[in-house]
C-alpha cells in the first residue's frame, strides 16, 4: 500500500480505518472500496489519490488485510464474483476486544503457534516468509514462545508438546495452486520436498504462475491439470523424469475423487504424460 499510494499527508492506519469505516454496515462489492478510497485520499492527501486509479488501485483497496470476503452467489467456483465487509464487524467480541487492547504480538504469537502446530517443523526463516514479518519481529515471537533457534544454522523449530506427529502422505494427492507446502516455506529450503529443477518447473519466478502439483509419497513429483469445459472434465498429469503412477493406484482413485468433490466436476478420463 505504501509503495502504491505513497501517502504525504495521510497515514496507512488511517487509510485502514477508512476502508474499515465504509464496509463495516455493509457488504461491498470489488469497486466500491476503490471508488470511496480514491474521493476519501483526494480530500484527505490528494497527492496520492491519482497512484490508486486503474485496476492496481482496486486490489490495493479490496486486498485490505482488514476485510474479509465472500462469494456473491454463495459459493467458491471458477472466478467467482466475491464481495467485502470489515472482518472487525463480523467477528464480534473477539474482534473488539483484540483491537481495545491493540497488542499485535498476542495475534502473531497466536498465528505462529498454529503454524508451527499445522506445518512445522520449521525455520524461522521459513515463519518470516510464511508471514510475511522481519526477522527481528519473528525471534522475538520465538523467544515469547520460549522456541529460541540457533540463528546461523536454520534450526527447525519443534512441534508443540502434545500434538499429534506430521501424517505420512503416502500415495498420491493433486494439490491446488499455490498449496501451502510451497507458499509456507522459504524458497530456499524447499529442497527438502521439492528438487531445484523441478521447482523451477512448478514456479514460473517470471510472472508468479504456479501449476498444479503431483505430491507422490511425501514429494512433489509432476503436475495435473482438467481440460475441457463444463461439469466433464479429463485430468492430465504430467510426471517428472524418475516418478511414475500406477494406473490402478487407490490412493489415485481418491485423489481424483476429491477433486471431483473439491471443484465440483466429474473427471471422465485420467491421461498421462
Amino acid at each position: 500500500m505504501v509503495r502504491t499510494l505513497k501517502p504525504s499527508e495521510a497515514t496507512l492506519e488511517q487509510v485502514w480505518e477508512a476502508l474499515e469505516s465504509h464496509a463495516w454496515e455493509h457488504w461491498r462489492t470489488a469497486a466500491e472500496p476503490a471508488g470511496f478510497l480514491l474521493d476519501w485520499l483526494a480530500e484527505h492527501d490528494p497527492a496520492a489519490a491519482p497512484r490508486l486509479a486503474g485496476q492496481q488501485g482496486r486490489h490495493v483497496a479490496f486486498g485490505h488485510g482488514g476485510l474479509l470476503r465472500r462469494p456473491v452467489n454463495g459459493y467458491w467456483a471458477g472466478q467467482g464474483t466475491a464481495e467485502y465487509r470489515t472482518a472487525a464487524a463480523l467477528l464480534g467480541d473477539r474482534a473488539a476486544r483484540s483491537r481495545a487492547v491493540g497488542n499485535p504480538d498476542e495475534a502473531i504469537d497466536e498465528a505462529f503457534r498454529r503454524q508451527i502446530a499445522a506445518a512445522g517443523p520449521l525455520s524461522r526463516h521459513d515463519l518470516a516468509w510464511w508471514s510475511g514479518l522481519g526477522l527481528t519481529r519473528v525471534d522475538a515471537c520465538l523467544a515469547r514462545l520460549d522456541l529460541r533457534g540457533d540463528r546461523t544454522r536454520r534450526p527447525q523449530l519443534p512441534r508443540p508438546a502434545g500434538r499429534p506427529p506430521p501424517a505420512v502422505l503416502a500415495g498420491v494427492r493433486l494439490l491446488p495452486e499455490y498449496d501451502a507446502l510451497l507458499c509456507a516455506f522459504d524458497p530456499s529450503a524447499r529442497a527438502r520436498f521439492v528438487s531445484p529443477e523441478h521447482y523451477e518447473v512448478l514456479w514460473a519466478q517470471a510472472n508468479g504462475a504456479l501449476r498444479p502439483p503431483v505430491l507422490l509419497n511425501g514429494r512433489l513429483s509432476g503436475h495435473w491439470r482438467l481440460a475441457g469445459s463444463g461439469t466433464r472434465r479429463a485430468l492430465h498429469l504430467t510426471m517428472f523424469r524418475g516418478s511414475r503412477i500406477d494406473r490402478g493406484d487407490s490412493t489415485l482413485g481418491g485423489a481424483v475423487a476429491a477433486l471431483d468433490a473439491a471443484l465440483d466436476v466429474r473427471i471422465g478420463t485420467v491421461a498421462f504424460g
